[in-house]
């Protein structure tokens, strides 16, 4: 029988055991397992825009607090440096789209579909209109209901 036994310890000498199990069957403790695999290069999923698009987002915000702490309001600069005079503000006011004059303070949207100067009591050189738009809200007694 000590033949046998030492055939089988041969066979198991030879053969392609994984470590626990030759470990388990010789007087040797089993090596330790090898370290994980250490990634290279960037993660996964991860682009090298992502970095310039993060830097663009904050630079968008700070550039949006300083501008902010201006107080600028261009729907009125577009009055204060338009009036030279109030001939110069009508031929500005002329040139604004609707959307535009109806959002200034200083221009009326007419019933004529003219945009001219004026404010909340109506158009300076149009005094008898129908109705007008002054900072979006419609005056007089024809405005739409």
């Amino acid at each position: 029988m000590g033949n046998k036994s030492s055939s089988l310890q041969n066979v198991l000498n030879q053969a392609p055991l994984p470590a626990p199990v030759r470990a388990a069957l010789s007087d040797q403790p089993a090596p330790p397992p090898p370290p994980p695999p250490q990634p290279t290069g960037p993660p996964a999923g991860y682009l090298g825009s992502m970095d310039q698009g993060s830097w663009d987002i904050y630079s968008q915000l700070e550039t949006t607090q300083e501008m902010s702490g201006l107080k600028l309001d261009p729907y009125n600069s577009f009055c204060n440096s338009s009036y030279t005079s109030s001939e110069t503000l009508n031929k500005q006011c002329n040139n604004l789209t609707e959307f535009n004059c109806k959002q200034v303070g200083c221009c009326v949207f007419t019933s004529n579909k003219k945009c001219e100067a004026g404010g909340q009591n109506g158009a300076t050189y149009s005094p008898n209109l129908d109705y007008y738009y002054y900072r979006n809200k419609c005056y007089g007694n024809k405005c739409a209901k």
